[in-house]
């Protein structure tokens, strides 16, 4: 009895991994909008930390500690920063 050993078929320019690669057609257009998106809500975040960081120190320099401040102060600066975009227009 002799045992017959199968041969891996060879790739030829006919395979799918090629046909793949042929069909697939990169625009960098499409990726433009993203790196302006990405560098507008970078720019977005790091304006928001900053002003988190400032209104800590007006926090620290200018207001008694009250615990109704520790949770007020927070909120305002965020419903601020998010209704500044909606207001100017």
């Amino acid at each position: 009895m002799s045992h017959q050993v199968n041969k891996p078929a060879r790739p030829n320019s006919e395979s799918s991994v090629t046909q793949v690669n042929k069909a697939v057609h990169v625009n960098v257009h499409m990726f433009v909008p993203v790196i302006v998106l990405g560098a507008i809500t970078g720019l977005g975040g790091a304006l928001y930390n900053r002003l988190c960081l400032k209104a800590a120190a007006f926090r620290g320099k200018h207001i008694k500690p009250r615990p109704i401040f520790f949770l007020l102060e927070p909120v305002l600066v965020t419903v601020s920063v998010h209704a500044a975009p909606i207001l100017p227009p």
